[in-house]
């Protein structure tokens, strides 16, 4: 808070470490109960997640947009994902999706952690942000998440 904003790797460090912290002091770590057993009914969600990590991790809109339609296919050969404007991707949106989602069952949150990587994966170079962004994505779902290795990292610019 001291400069009056959160970037990208303050968010996903503080998500992560606010929820082991809860878990410690609280003393409990009951998953949350599932409400979501169905893609469908968190698709506005991961439209959102998925536009957030296809805009971290390319600048140029054919880009972002080629990774968003790999993860869309990943999530749900449907189409139900629909891409979001760069400015429609805030924090604030990702936390409340991430929130959701914690709700979700096993299955859904399979999915949704296959087409982040997917979103991430798609051009063979995993940025700093995708990355960082992608791991508070699968602790948020209480999902373990293996190393990305074997692929290229990149610091963005």
């Amino acid at each position: 808070k001291a400069d009056g904003k959160i970037d990208l790797f303050e968010f996903s460090l503080q998500r992560m470490l606010l929820r082991r912290l809860d878990q410690h002091f609280k003393g409990e770590h009951k998953p949350p109960r599932v409400r979501h057993t169905s893609l469908g009914s968190v698709k506005e969600e991961v439209s959102n997640l998925i536009s957030a990590l296809a805009h971290v991790g390319h600048s140029d809109q054919e880009e972002t947009q080629d990774a968003f339609d790999q993860a869309s296919e990943a999530f749900s050969p449907e189409g139900m994902l629909t891409l979001r404007s760069r400015s429609e991707c805030s924090l604030k949106q990702i936390g409340d999706a991430l929130d959701k989602l914690a709700e979700a069952s096993p299955a859904v949150k399979k999915q949704v952690l296959h087409a982040a990587t997917v979103s991430v994966m798609a051009d063979g170079v995993v940025t700093t942000s995708e990355g960082e962004l992608l791991r508070a994505i699968a602790d948020s779902l209480d999902c373990p998440m293996p190393p990305l290795i074997g692929m290229e990292f990149a610091d963005q610019a």
